[in-house]
């Protein structure tokens, strides 16, 4: 990722198509030390075609642990996400 990134305080992926590698690259990213606000609440499942859904979320358990435990994170306050395949234990 950019070193620009490190004058971004808020990142909006709602139009993107986001997974779990795109998070855990973004975890790992000094850069994103700046960030306050992350919206990840656009399309965040695979489509086979228009309005057809198939079972795989994009963002899962792992993309969530990568946000989690990153430490370059920690001004992040506001976190979106929006139809993910995130379960009870990655919402921990």
């Amino acid at each position: 990722l950019s070193p620009a990134l490190n004058h971004f305080r808020s990142l909006d992926a709602r139009a993107g198509y986001v997974e779990d590698p795109s998070l855990e690259a973004l975890a790992v990213t000094p850069a994103a030390g700046s960030l306050e606000r992350l919206d990840l609440s656009g399309m965040q499942w695979e489509y086979d075609s228009l309005f057809q859904r198939n079972s795989r979320p994009t963002i899962t358990d792992r993309g969530a642990f990568a946000l989690a435990r990153s430490p370059h994170l920690r001004s992040l306050k506001h976190l979106t996400f929006w139809s993910s395949g995130i379960t009870a234990e990655g919402r921990r």
